[in-house]
Parts: C-alpha cells; sequence; structure tokens
C-alpha cells in the first residue's frame, strides 16, 4: 500500500493522547514543555477584586485535579455555531 499525502489547510485539531499511535506517551510526556496550552471549563472564579488577584479554577479533561490559572492569563476560545446559540440561550437564561 502507497502512503498518499493530502495537502490541507493548517487547522486546530483534537485528540486523545491515548489514541496518538507515535511517539510512546512516555516520550510525549518527557517532551511537554511549559508553552503547552491546555484546553478546559471554567468551574469557579475568585472575587479577588482587580486583575493579578483573580484566578480561575478550570476543569480540564484527562487531568484528575482542578487547575487554578490567574484569571488575566486565560484565553477565550472561539465558538462554533452550534456553541454560539447555546451561549445565547444560556445568556438570556
Amino acid at each position: 500500500m502507497k502512503e498518499k499525502r493530502v495537502k490541507t489547510p493548517q487547522k486546530q485539531v483534537s485528540f486523545k493522547l491515548a489514541d496518538a499511535v507515535f511517539p510512546e506517551q512516555e516520550t510525549i510526556f518527557a517532551n511537554i514543555t511549559n508553552e503547552i496550552e491546555i484546553v478546559g471549563k471554567i468551574s469557579f472564579v475568585s472575587d479577588g477584586g482587580n486583575g493579578e488577584k483573580e484566578f480561575a479554577i478550570i476543569d480540564v479533561p484527562g487531568i484528575a485535579m482542578p487547575i487554578i490559572v490567574p484569571k488575566n492569563k486565560i484565553k477565550n476560545l472561539s465558538f462554533d455555531s452550534s456553541q454560539k446559540e447555546h451561549h445565547r440561550f444560556a445568556k438570556a437564561m
């Protein structure tokens, strides 16, 4: 069977680490740097006043404990069309 390379535009994707075929998980873990970006859902935001004292507790699928991050370091992700509709509905409630 001949390998076929398909040109596709670069886009962000997601997958489970357990589904990675190469390299092995241990190798991936050993090569993670502090520049990795993690996606999760905010479960709580502190009432710490302004800016630097506000923190968010974030639940991340695949990580067994919540992560606390300064609120000013969090990036909002864009919504797809189905999420926009849900977001509009949730704000109206």
